[in-house]
């Protein structure tokens, strides 16, 4: 949808409110099954998740320092599998706004080391 330049839902908030409250609400406008949500670090959220789960879609939310505990055990496990050599790494180079900006990507679906149960996909915001 991005490419498209397309908004599908929006809705403001109040001062004393933020978005991990009107993520539910716009999700449950939309209808998701079959889709792929994706959401950044604020949206990475067990209530969220489960959300979309009961909509039949998959996501992918950012796990960045918001999850502390989390965030430090995907940060140990995806450098031991980096140095193993058993994760793909997809990179971009961009020059924008003046600046070239980096960006590398790995996926994996192997996460079997969760002591959480999680069903979906977790997108790991990682650097190296």
């Amino acid at each position: 949808m991005q490419r498209a330049k397309l908004v599908l839902a929006q809705t403001s908030v109040s001062e004393k409110s933020n978005e991990i409250k009107a993520i539910p609400t716009i999700l449950a406008a939309l209808e998701l099954e079959g889709a792929t949500v994706t959401i950044d670090a604020m949206g990475c959220q067990k209530d969220i998740a489960a959300q979309i789960i009961l909509q039949k879609a998959d996501y992918v939310l950012a796990l960045k320092d918001n999850h502390r505990t989390l965030a430090d055990d995907a940060t140990l496990w995806m450098n031991t599998e980096y140095d193993a050599g058993r994760m793909t790494v997809h990179e971009t180079i961009e020059k924008d706004h003046g600046r070239i900006e980096t960006r590398r990507y790995v996926l994996s679906e192997q996460l079997g080391w969760l002591t959480q149960s999680l069903s979906g996909v977790v997108c790991i915001r990682w650097e190296w």
